[in-house]
């Protein structure tokens, strides 16, 4: 009975936090919650909410130490693993939030905003085969039909710059490949053509590299 009254009193302690946070009154909310969350350690909600009052103030570092420590208790939160991600993000420590959006992503395959928030990752890190793995999950995740087209006109851009970083590497083959990829999905695709005709040159083959180039142009 001791126990009820505790999570009783700790349920009203977080409905009173929640309606000064969202007057702005982030301290008063911070220990309104603190304690109520000191009587429900697992409840993922007031987890979340108490890291809500240091974004508030422009405190994400503060914001992910209080959801990491809610992560242990809470390792199957979606809502908790997409605040780290938000707050590690904010505190400039991207790897952190890729790896919260992998977290996701595990528990939930065809969570689009979690693909899509790490398609976007590994493509500013130039992962361009991840990103394209996880484009392709992207529109099949997508039931509009223009989005899924938006999407295919992505991963041919995503496919041509796993195209494009082979050739810089010199590894001419596999650009061959994933440039031929591109040109099956979209013959039109003209920097693709370009790229097909360098290619080429550089393997020696001049006349065929001509011959794409004129083509294309």
């Amino acid at each position: 009975r001791r126990e009820k009254k505790a999570e009783a009193a700790a349920d009203v302690n977080y409905h009173r936090g929640v309606e000064m946070l969202v007057k702005g009154d982030t301290q008063g909310a911070r220990a309104v919650i603190e304690k109520a969350l000191a009587a429900k350690p697992g409840d993922a909600g007031m987890v979340i909410s108490l890291s809500e009052t240091y974004m508030r103030e422009n405190r994400p570092a503060d914001a992910l130490k209080v959801l990491e420590n809610g992560y242990v208790n809470n390792s199957t939160s979606i809502g908790i693993l997409v605040a780290i991600a938000k707050a590690a993000a904010e505190s400039g420590n991207g790897d952190r939030a890729a790896r919260a959006y992998e977290e996701v992503v595990k528990l939930d395959a065809k969570n689009a905003f979690a693909l899509k928030k790490l398609r976007d990752y590994r493509m500013k890190t130039s992962a361009w085969d991840a990103a394209a793995t996880l484009q392709k999950k992207v529109i099949d995740c997508e039931h509009d039909s223009d989005a899924k087209e938006k999407g295919a006109k992505l991963l041919e851009g995503i496919i041509y710059e796993a195209a494009a970083a082979r050739f810089a590497e010199n590894r001419l083959e596999d650009a061959v490949t994933k440039v031929k990829e591109v040109l099956r999905n979209n013959e039109d695709f003209l920097p693709a053509h370009i790229l097909h005709g360098d290619i080429l040159y550089s393997q020696g083959n001049t006349a065929g590299a001509l011959k794409v180039w004129e083509k294309a142009l």
